[in-house]
């Protein structure tokens, strides 16, 4: 018999996990609370990992460092019973606004399953995974982010990502820099901490496709004016949902064990996700079909990790801008 997580009421942990995004989604203060107070006492590490990936998924404003903090916060506490930081996080998370360009990016833009003809096969070491010279690639790749090219920069992005996890951030930190927002650079930095924390066939795509978005909007906008801050310090805490509650039909998508026996459907969930934010923030890809994400679901995305064989004193180089001069210094 295999073995299922409760939480504190009785609760499916995953259900639970599933309702606490859902509930940001919505601005469901009450039910966000809830599903915070459930996790926190078995599950606390896996919490934060999820409201860590809620910033990245879906809210428009730059809120992953605020949480990052909090979570930092939490566990220099190390107090289980401890609900304060949890508590802004939630509250922070409820009230910022939503949006899921960063989520259409990367399940659809940052993707080179099929070659793109855009600049001459390497005839080197240093290549991207379709063979197309690496630090040309890279001069491309900053040029895609700060003209907002979204299509380009996903492409060209994903190439040298799979193979070059540390230079895909060294240009996206650069390109930040050279945007030189203080807020924007200290945003980005922390997407990068939380994405190179892991191998890159380990990790999720969100943080990388959250740091472009962020980056081409400000580019293409010339300013970081329209990102708000919210005050955590006045919060709902989550101690005071304590007592049992119903799991909401929303928490139930494909995601889900009871979703799935419904029939529900990933196609089912972007539609019904995307109506759901609350407040809204309008985005570039409100009205975009996810055809390109299905196509892959299905037949898949054609990532490949293996970086080839390269000395590791030139990879490591590589890896923080820095190319060989020459062949010859390979």
């Amino acid at each position: 018999m295999s073995y299922l997580p409760f939480t504190k009421n009785g609760h499916n942990m995953f259900e639970v996990s599933s309702l606490i995004q859902k509930a940001i989604r919505r601005k469901d203060m009450e039910y966000a609370c809830y599903a915070a107070r459930e996790m926190m006492f078995k599950y606390r590490s896996y919490l934060w990992k999820r409201m860590i990936v809620v910033t990245a998924e879906d809210c428009f404003d730059l809120v992953t460092r605020p949480v990052f903090i909090l979570r930092q916060r939490d566990e220099e506490c190390g107090n289980i019973n401890e609900t304060k930081h949890i508590s802004q996080a939630v509250n922070l998370l409820v009230n910022t606004r939503k949006n899921r360009d960063a989520d259409f990016f990367a399940c659809n833009l940052l993707n080179s399953k099929n070659k793109w003809n855009v600049c001459p096969d390497g005839d080197g070491y240093l290549v991207t995974r379709h063979g197309h010279d690496l630090k040309t690639m890279a001069a491309m790749f900053k040029k895609t982010i700060l003209n907002a090219e979204d299509e380009l920069c996903g492409y060209i992005g994903n190439e040298i990502r799979n193979w070059y996890l540390g230079l895909f951030w060294s240009i996206v930190r650069d390109a930040a820099r050279e945007l030189g927002y203080p807020s924007i650079i200290r945003e980005i930095d922390v997407l990068w901490t939380i994405d190179m924390s892991k191998p890159v066939k380990d990790t999720t795509f969100i943080y990388a496709a959250k740091a472009l978005t962020i980056l081409m909007r400000v580019a293409k906008e010339g300013n970081a004016d329209f990102y708000q801050m919210f005050d955590v310090h006045q919060y709902v805490d989550v101690s005071v949902f304590d007592n049992f509650r119903n799991i909401p039909e929303y928490t139930f998508d494909c995601h889900t064990i009871k979703g799935k026996q419904r029939g529900l459907t990933d196609a089912d969930f972007i539609v019904s996700e995307q109506a759901a934010l609350n407040p809204l923030q309008r985005g570039w890809y409100d009205d975009r079909d996810w055809s390109r994400d299905q196509e892959c679901v299905k037949n898949g995305y054609g990532n490949d990790f293996s970086t080839p064989k390269i000395p590791n004193d030139v990879l490591d180089s590589v890896n923080r801008g820095v190319f060989p001069m020459s062949l010859f210094d390979l």
